[in-house]
């Protein structure tokens, strides 16, 4: 059986990786912020960010609930408008 430090040895590795996740994804998100400046293209895609949202809450199988997971992804996508507007929050 497992114990709590390799636990929590486990968790800072997944931290770790998730870190290494929203940085790619924030790096994406600076290109699509760019391109959307060159065309004048607005920052929020409502119809885009809905469809997120419910992908996510769609493929969430738990133990987090549906609930949790839109929150974590809706803080994800309002970082992301931030970092598109060319704000730091």
């Amino acid at each position: 059986m497992a114990s709590l430090p390799e636990w929590r040895a486990q968790i800072d590795q997944i931290d770790r990786q998730l870190q290494r996740l929203l940085s790619r994804r924030a790096r994406l998100s600076l290109k699509i912020g760019a391109y959307k400046q060159n065309r004048g293209l607005p920052v929020v895609d409502v119809r885009r960010e809905k469809a997120i949202l419910e992908r996510v809450a769609r493929l969430s199988k738990g133990p987090l609930p549906s609930k949790s997971v839109l929150k974590i992804f809706t803080a994800i996508l309002q970082e992301s408008r931030t970092l598109q507007r060319g704000k730091k929050s």
